[in-house]
């Protein structure tokens, strides 16, 4: 009785130990893929800074620079809320 008591826990620990194993390697996977993530959206971000840069001086040379800037940010803003407009109806599903 006592031998099988022992060999089950030896049992259950070895089980144990190799399911901590998968786990360890499956957080590992996702942290890594949470850290490309976040990278990827840093770039993302200057990206998107840079394009909208690179439309202001285009309008600058057919509008005042504050109309440019005008018509910039207004761009920019029916962008962003387009996309939590788009995201918010893809959460509602």
């Amino acid at each position: 009785m006592l031998e099988l008591m022992v060999e089950f826990i030896i049992a259950f620990l070895e089980l144990l130990e190799a399911e901590l194993a998968a786990v360890r390697k499956n957080i590992y996977k996702l942290v890594l893929a949470v850290i490309l993530a976040v990278v990827a959206c840093l770039i993302l971000l200057g990206g998107f800074g840079i394009l909208i840069w690179g439309i202001y001086l285009a309008l600058q040379t057919v509008l005042s620079p504050v109309w440019a800037a005008l018509v910039d940010a207004a761009a920019a803003f029916a962008l962003g809320g387009g996309l939590l407009w788009y995201a918010r109806s893809k959460i509602k599903n």
